[in-house]
């Protein structure tokens, strides 16, 4: 293997941006060989099909990827021999495969067909083309070039070809054919329709050696060629038939090396396959004739073969490489490049620093300076020039010249840059005080993080200031100290949140809980970023209301944070073990890097920095990482979706055309997948199976399941997105139809419907005649019973009328037994009474006599009941009383009473075996003095309301009735006295008034309500009175029912 010189060297620092000749680089190729499936490891040819399937043509057949893993089994069923050397896609997307031993086949996308030849063809097929008019050719090494035409039939040119072993083809804007052959590079004028060739002119500028490739750059009428031992060229036509040939100039590179294949990439990079030197990237100035740039991909740097056959670049941008006997190598992304110092400063890179053009790796006892310029070379420092043998954990520059060094356990250093002179700065008793955790500073002034606290430096002056929990800190232990683009210093601890040093600002997030925060960096919009140890990245935003974090749920690779670095792109680097996250600031998108890109280590503590034109540098357990993302290949490709089968009760269906099925309950599988060669396993679907559900979650499941699939048409409809989002807009799909039961037919609906119709016609018609007939025997019956009810009627009326008649009667009994109103107003000109049964009988009566001795008795009396039952007990207590008043022992109301009540249990008690009887009576009994107004009252149950100089007095009765009550052995009843005057009133009533309904809430009046209206009136004119008192009830009870019967009675002295 050659070693690249000096000159390539330079070119090849100036792409990867990492100054000196660094050792140890290496980039993320994926190799694919046997044991990953690869069905041959000699790869000749790859390429792409429609679907997005990536094939490799082998010495053993064709192998089909699909990022997962490889199939093999095509040569059986459809290949017409093993050995496949040569791919090609035409415009259809059909590819076309040739073989060892001259046979053709095609594959449309779902069959292969083998292409019939009209002479015997033996020869190996080296190259396929396309011509412009839509014929494809192929060159045969040996037996001249092999015409396919839209039909499929071929034709065999020969003739101009003889003795010339064919490599290569390529036609020119002109629609001339350029032919590499063994013999050099020459120029054929073809016509498919006459299948003639005719030589124009060989070109001698390239020598007479094998030409192996031709290709058309993408951006004009430049061709390059690549040769067996000749190097490469450049070939410009113009436009009056002259042409000029460039050879680029590679040094020693190339120059006697085969060239097997050259491919220009879509973002114009040419890239070489080559036989014992790898692959060569090369860049081109604007006429192509001068290289710019070169990167020489070998075993050295990461790829396992220097055998090369082919390179394909797909239509996501991956690179894929087949090799003489390595299998297929592919590389997704050229951002990532990883560094091995193993010999400079070990394998374990604590600390970085982007210093202007040098670059500082901190490892185990050493540090060493890289320039980017390629003059300079790797300059490693250690404990002979001072380095204390302690890991070198923390790097700052200070505008100074000073070169500041943080150390694990050994306290402070500083280097002067010019002389490369280390001294020891600062250390402590305290040993916590040595272990140098951050360094960052802002003008004259520095600030160390320590495991005891913080402590500022002025470089000028030399002073030291520390800061500990004794001076306002959160916690000693300090992880990180940043200082932002306004000079403030932050410092990362356990708290919660960020802590301003030489500032009362702070940041802190709402809740009782203290976090580990590790790292803190500024985005372009001043905004501060804060990398916690488990609890993922918070965004101190000053103009949010809350602060934003992300973690694994947002998609964050981890929750322990071991960096975090803005990348002066509008992203935020998060480091973590073994990957990194990188936060996009407008969108909060994330997107994740581990071992799928070639991360092996983990990311050390705040070991990362990024360069003015945004190389980021990380340290990691396993050597150093450099990322330039203008070297990043955006995954902006949609996943290539692809249904690969469908297994309908577990039964395989070709899907190609809609599915019908049979009636039936069926059980339903569609596997698919979308085809992302990047990440594949990143590649998320989105399903829908319309007639059935809506559209699915987000899944990273390659297959759909459906357990009861019935009668109906249904449409599949799938969609894939990549690691970055980018999804299909047009959803893939296939249809299915279960055909409908008999019974679900239009023929069988009909009839059935037609036979329901008749069945019901027939059922109304049989149904009116028995209805008709049912009605008769009816009508006969009403008939008659209307004669029984008439009959009936008349004699309830005229037993109504003899009771109506006989209550009616009773009436005025009971009237005539009442005293008359005339004989009260005899006595008290100043007295009413408002009497108004509820029905046409009452249990209230009141009556009122005048005995000797200017003694007058009145009586206000409610009977348990109303109507005529409630008549009964008013005539019995009647005549009771009438009675009792007469008898010389009556000296007081209360002995009346009492009187009254064993009388009315005696007369309604007779046979207590028989039925015992309840009824009896509330009762006021009021005995007055004619002349000297001298009032005694007694009452049962009933109160009475006295107005006495104007003041209202409240009576209440005693607790118990007159009669009634048979398990009371003895009765309480007593008389109150008062000694009225002139104008007092009297008021007596029953509970009819303040039981009775209504109001605008249909409520009862209540006593309440009738004590505040006596209160309103009582001094009114007792004729006014009695009116107010009458017309209230009346309007208080509106519409609704009377409940009882109503008596109340007013008296003035």
């Amino acid at each position: 293997m050659r070693h690249i010189p000096g000159t390539i060297t330079l070119l090849f620092l100036l792409l990867t941006g990492i100054p000196g000749p660094l050792s140890g680089q290496h980039y993320e190729f994926r190799q694919y060989g046997i044991e990953e499936g690869v069905c041959h490891p000699f790869v000749y040819s790859v390429n792409q099909d429609k679907n997005g399937f990536i094939w490799l043509g082998t010495g053993e057949g064709l192998c089909k990827f699909d990022g997962f893993g490889f199939t093999g089994d095509f040569t059986t069923d459809s290949l017409p021999t093993a050995f496949v050397k040569k791919i090609f896609r035409d415009q259809y997307g059909n590819l076309w495969f040739g073989h060892n031993d001259g046979s053709i086949t095609m594959y449309d996308g779902k069959q292969f067909r083998i292409i019939p030849t009209e002479e015997k063809i033996t020869s190996t097929i080296n190259d396929i083309i396309e011509d412009p008019r839509g014929f494809i050719l192929f060159a045969t090494q040996n037996q001249g070039i092999i015409k396919v035409d839209s039909n499929l039939s071929t034709t065999l040119v020969v003739e101009s070809f003889r003795r010339k072993l064919l490599s290569s083809l390529c036609f020119t804007e002109q629609g001339d054919l350029l032919v590499g052959a063994s013999d050099g590079l020459h120029l054929y004028e073809f016509d498919p329709f006459q299948d003639t060739a005719i030589v124009i002119t060989k070109i001698d500028e390239i020598p007479y050696t094998m030409v192996n490739s031709i290709i058309k750059r993408n951006n004009g009428a430049v061709y390059i060629v690549g040769t067996q031992d000749e190097g490469i060229y450049t070939l410009e036509f113009f436009d009056n038939s002259e042409y000029e040939i460039t050879k680029l100039e590679t040094g020693s590179y190339l120059k006697y090396t085969t060239v097997m294949d050259v491919m220009e990439d879509h973002q114009n990079h040419i890239w070489l396959s080559t036989q014992g030197e790898g692959i060569f990237k090369i860049d081109l100035s604007a006429d192509s004739k001068t290289i710019t740039k070169l990167r020489n991909y070998n075993e050295q740097n990461g790829l396992e073969s220097m055998f090369i056959r082919e390179v394909f670049e797909d239509i996501e941008g991956n690179i894929w490489i087949g090799t003489y006997g390595d299998g297929l190598a592919a590389l997704f992304d050229e951002a990532f490049v990883f560094y091995d110092f193993e010999e400079e400063v070990g394998s374990d890179i604590y600390s970085v620093l982007a210093d202007d053009d040098v670059f500082w790796i901190g490892g185990d006892n050493r540090i060493m300076e890289i320039r980017q310029d390629p003059e300079d070379k790797k300059i490693v420092l250690g404990p002979s020039a001072g380095i204390p043998r302690d890991k070198i954990i923390s790097l700052y520059r200070d505008r100074q010249g000073w070169l500041w060094i943080g150390t694990s356990q050994s306290g402070l250093y500083r280097m002067n840059l010019s002389t490369k002179r280390i001294s020891r700065y600062h250390t402590s008793e305290n040993s916590l005080e040595n272990v140098i955790n951050a360094i960052d500073g802002y003008d004259n002034i520095i600030w160390v993080g320590t495991n005891n606290g913080v402590i500022q430096i002025n470089i000028q002056t030399g002073e030291k200031t520390f800061f500990t929990t004794t001076d306002g800190l959160p916690h000693n232990k300090i992880s990180d100290v940043f200082v932002d683009s306004r000079g403030t210093a932050w410092i990362a601890t356990r708290a919660n949140g960020l802590y301003s040093v030489n500032s009362n600002d702070e940041y802190t997030i709402t809740g009782n809980f203290i976090l580990e925060f590790i790292a803190i960096t500024e985005d372009d919009n001043g905004i501060l970023w804060a990398a916690t140890d488990n609890n993922g990245v918070f965004k101190f935003d000053p103009d949010a209301d809350t602060v934003p974090f992300f973690s694994t749920y947002n998609g964050l690779k981890s929750g322990s944070c071991y960096s975090i670095l803005n990348d002066r792109r509008g992203n935020i680097w998060v480091g973590h073990r073994l990957g990194l996250s990188k936060i996009n600031v407008e969108t909060n998108r994330i997107l994740t890097y581990g071992i799928e890109e070639g991360i092996s280590g983990d990311c050390y503590h705040n070991a990362a920095d990024v360069t003015d034109d945004a190389l980021i540098l990380i340290g990691t357990t396993s050597g150093l990482i450099t990322y330039a993302s203008e070297e990043e290949r955006k995954n902006l490709t949609p996943p290539f979706v692809n249904i690969t089968s469908v297994r309908i009760s577990d039964r395989d269906y070709d899907f190609s055309k809609p599915i019908i099925l049979p009636y039936g309950i069926y059980k339903l599988r569609i596997d698919f997948i979308g085809l992302n060669f990047r990440s594949p396993e990143r590649v998320t679907y989105q399903y829908r199976l319309e007639g059935y559900d809506e559209w699915s979650e987000m899944t990273n499941i390659p297959f759909a399941q459906y357990s009861r699939i019935e009668d109906g048409d249904y449409t599949f409809l799938l969609r894939a997105c990549n690691s970055e989002g980018i999804c299909n807009e047009t959803p893939v799909e296939f249809s299915l139809k279960v055909k409908l039961p008999v019974w679900k037919t239009w023929w069988f609906i009909t009839m059935s419907v037609l036979i329901v119709v008749f069945t019901v016609f027939i059922i109304i018609k049989v149904r009116e005649r028995k209805q008709k007939q049912f009605q008769e025997i009816l009508q006969r019956k009403l008939d008659e019973r209307t004669r029984e009810v008439v009959m009936q009627k008349e004699e309830i009326e005229i037993k109504n009328k003899d009771i109506t008649d006989s209550i009616n009667y009773a009436q005025r009994i009971q009237a005539s037994i009442l005293p008359p109103i005339s004989k009260l107003h005899e006595t008290f000109p100043g007295s009413f009474v408002f009497y108004q049964p509820r029905d046409i009988v009452s249990g209230d009566f009141y009556w009122y006599e005048s005995f000797k001795n200017n003694k007058f008795i009145i009586v206000c009396a409610d009977s348990t009941g109303h109507g005529v039952p409630g008549a009964f007990m008013s005539m019995i207590g009647t005549t009771m009383i009438k009675d009792i008043c007469q008898r010389d022992y009556i000296e007081s109301p209360a002995r009346l009473l009492t009187t009254l009540d064993h009388e009315i249990m005696s007369a309604l008690n007779q046979n207590i075996e028989a039925e015992r009887s309840n009824d009896g009576m509330d009762i006021i009994v009021c005995e007055i003095d004619l002349k000297t107004r001298f009032l005694r009252v007694a009452s049962a149950m009933r109160p009475m309301i006295i107005y006495q100089n104007g003041e209202q007095i409240y009576i209440r009765g005693s607790r118990n009735s007159v009669g009634g009550q048979y398990e009371v052995e003895e009765k309480e009843f007593e008389s109150q006295e008062f000694q009225l005057s002139s104008g007092d009133r009297l008021y007596m009533f029953s509970d009819g008034y303040p039981d009775q309904f209504g109001g605008p809430l249909g409520r009862k009046f209540k006593m309440v309500r009738l004590k505040n209206m006596l209160r309103d009136i009582h001094d009114k004119p007792m004729d006014e009175q009695y009116n107010y008192i009458k017309n209230n009830f009346e309007l208080w009870k509106e519409d609704l029912e009377q409940v009882d019967d109503v008596l109340f009675m007013g008296i003035e002295l």
